[in-house]
């Protein structure tokens, strides 16, 4: 994979910062979004 990146000219030092951005910003939103939607299911029994 990094391997790969290298070859595009892609600078692989950024990878550690993506991850630490998606797991900050975008997980607690897919988190919530089943949560809601847990609530949801609940609600209809």
């Amino acid at each position: 994979m990094v391997l790969v990146l290298e070859l595009l000219g892609i600078n692989t030092a950024i990878i550690p910062a993506v991850i630490e951005w998606t797991t900050t910003f975008i997980l607690p939103w897919i988190g919530l979004y089943w949560l809601i939607r847990l609530v949801k299911s609940l609600e209809k029994r």
